[in-house]
């Protein structure tokens, strides 16, 4: 018996839309480093309605960057303002790396 073409509708919207959870996952992580998209936070928000395990991830990894956050040393002469070595520190590092390789 063949499926009502509503049917297949529905189907088409769902595989545009829904996403798997490491799908979601990836998007998860993508969106807190970064802007993304309006429609991959629709295909997240699309999936944490329907997803427990992925809505208790999401709340995890918000917990694990607010504590990483919160051990970040404010005073370290390593770090810029924006949280990026300072150039000092880069120089320091090639040198070393340059070291390696003789």
């Amino acid at each position: 018996m063949p499926e009502p073409k509503n049917r297949k509708f529905q189907d088409a919207i769902l595989d545009l839309f829904a996403s798997k959870c490491k799908d979601t996952t990836q998007l998860l992580s993508e969106s807190m480093d970064h802007d993304i998209s309006v429609f991959k936070h629709f295909k997240i928000r699309f999936h944490l309605m329907l997803c427990e395990f992925c809505c208790h991830y999401k709340e995890q990894l918000q917990t694990l960057r607010g504590m990483a956050k919160g051990l970040q040393k404010k005073d370290d002469p390593d770090l810029g303002d924006d949280s990026q070595l300072n150039s000092t520190a880069k120089e320091r590092m090639k040198k070393l790396l340059e070291e390696d390789k003789k």
